[in-house]
């Protein structure tokens, strides 16, 4: 069920820049908003929310706001743990990113792990789908939903200022509040954010629980409240640009924290996910006037440190005590280096993609611990490893490098070609009892056409081939899942993932 959030934007703004005369005229002109580059024109189809429509459409988490657009949906474990699903496709078949780059969280593990993303300070959500994974990945088989938020300036600020932004939901009793302000000085802006949730549990129509392992117990209530829905988030987040005379060229830093319930039948343990999650990135654009062929070069790095336990009560030798089962270690870092360029009618990117990935989960109930499936053995009732059971990894380190290329060509003034093709090799290297390697290589490849029939009309289509790697949780899962009461198996016999997809 989703509650909509009566949201309240207060904006002041501390103005330093020179005030107009009262009698000199003011010519207001028309928004102009550039949404396409070479880089993503590839991609035909994709959806954007920006500006008052985005305002409007946010919610708690990033699904929430996009669950209005067609074809995006979204899973459910609670207010806080969902995850936005494309035309079917989620967790690895669909990558979150945060201004181009991974958010390095582990959303896709599992329904009861939330973004590490809140949308309130977000500047434009882009949906894109098709062939996204030429620029993104196999990861981004079935589609990329890049968040695009404040952090780092890509052009001076009109004037210096202060945005207050705040939000109440009845239903849960949650207040949101937060901060942003920005400026510039001579070549240098900079901006500097701060955010805070508190909801507690919600509000529900008075219901009773039923005991589905004894029919006959009375049933239990009434209840009036969804209990273990609470969160309790707050983010903060600094970035600076340096403008150039052709460019800028800027980093950021953003750390979250958030702390959530997970409802259900185990609500009553009060299953506790703590996440921090800190990001520093580094982005730069520069145009290049001077060339017969390169027309500009981006690049886009981001680092990623992140973390979460799962966490409740537990009865043992006739006491109640906290316990952590499981907590989620991921670091990585991804760069991408694209190089624009234009030749006649023909013009382009090329460029290289890098991530690289650790990641490990500790504690008792860890799903890669290669868990004993044999536990009653016959003859003398001890317990031993079954000869199926996927090894236990205590750590992954992977890579994955890749080279792309994404070309278009103007027919005339109103028809464009479009292609691309992208190259990727992925190394993994395990930590487990028996330490090994796995290697693939994957390929992908995209083909379209775009046609303008008027000024509001365009008819396109695009083709496109992209594969995609089985993640490691896929293949050698093997453990119980406290949070969301699950035994987990992978298959260690899965192979590369194709898909063909056709879009008009």
């Amino acid at each position: 069920m989703k509650y909509k959030i009566l949201s309240f934007l207060l904006a002041a703004s501390l103005g330093f820049a020179q005030m107009q005369a009262a009698d000199k005229p003011i010519t207001e002109l028309d928004a102009l908003t550039i949404e396409s580059t070479p880089i993503e024109s590839v991609t035909q189809t994709w959806s954007s929310l920006s500006g008052d429509e985005l305002d409007n459409a946010k919610g708690l988490t990033i699904a929430d706001t996009l669950s209005d657009i067609p074809g995006v949906s979204q899973t459910t474990f609670g207010p806080t743990a969902n995850r936005p699903v494309i035309r079917g496709a989620d967790k690895f078949r669909l990558r979150m990113l945060q201004n181009g780059t991974d958010t390095f969280g582990v959303s896709a593990q599992s329904e009861d792990h939330a973004v590490p993303i809140d949308p309130l300070m977000v500047d434009r959500i882009e949906v894109l789908r098709g062939s996204s994974a030429l620029l993104y990945g196999g990861s981004a088989i079935g589609g990329v939903v890049n968040v695009i938020d404040r952090s780092i300036p890509t052009s001076p600020y009109d004037s210096n200022g202060a945005s207050v932004l705040s939000s109440y939901s009845s239903v849960n009793e949650g207040l949101s509040y937060g901060l942003i302000a920005f400026g510039s000085s001579d070549k240098l802006s900079f901006q500097i954010n701060g955010l805070k949730r508190d909801y507690e549990d919600y509000d529900a129509p008075t219901f009773y629980t039923e005991d589905h392992h004894d029919p006959t117990a009375d049933p239990e209530g009434p209840f009036n409240s969804v209990a273990n829905s609470h969160s309790d988030s707050t983010s903060f987040g600094f970035g600076a640009s340096y403008m150039l005379d052709s460019g800028f060229a800027g980093f950021s830093f953003s750390s979250f924290e958030n702390d959530y319930g997970v409802p259900g039948e185990h609500a009553e343990s009060d299953t506790l996910i703590e996440m921090e999650s800190d990001r520093f990135e580094f982005r730069s654009e520069i145009e290049i006037s001077d060339s017969d062929i390169l027309t500009g070069i981006d690049l886009n790095i981001g680092y990623g440190d992140y973390q979460h336990s799962e966490s409740g009560y537990e009865e043992e030798n006739g006491t109640t005590e906290w316990h952590t089962h499981a907590a989620y270690l991921r670091e990585g870092f991804e760069g991408r280096i694209a190089f624009k360029h234009e030749i006649g009618e023909l013009s382009g990117v090329f460029g290289v993609h890098g991530l690289f990935d650790e990641f490990k989960i500790v504690g008792e109930e860890s799903i890669l611990g290669g868990a004993l499936k044999d536990w009653n053995v016959p003859d003398d009732n001890t317990t031993v490893a079954s000869p199926n059971a996927n090894p236990a990894i205590t750590n992954e380190d992977s890579s994955r490098i890749a080279l792309f290329l994404i070309e278009q060509y103007d027919l005339n003034e109103d028809t464009t070609l479009n292609a691309g093709i992208r190259w990727e090799q992925i190394d993994r290297k395990y930590e487990a009892a028996t330490n090994f390697d796995k290697d693939e290589t994957t390929f992908s490849a995209s083909a379209g056409i775009s046609k303008e029939l008027s000024e509001l009309w365009n008819l396109s289509g695009n083709v496109s081939y992209s594969e995609r790697t089985p993640d490691t949780a896929e293949l050698y899962s093997d453990g119980a899942h406290h949070a969301t009461e699950a035994y987990e198996i992978g298959n260690p016999n899965l192979e590369n993932e194709s898909a063909v997809g056709v879009e008009i």
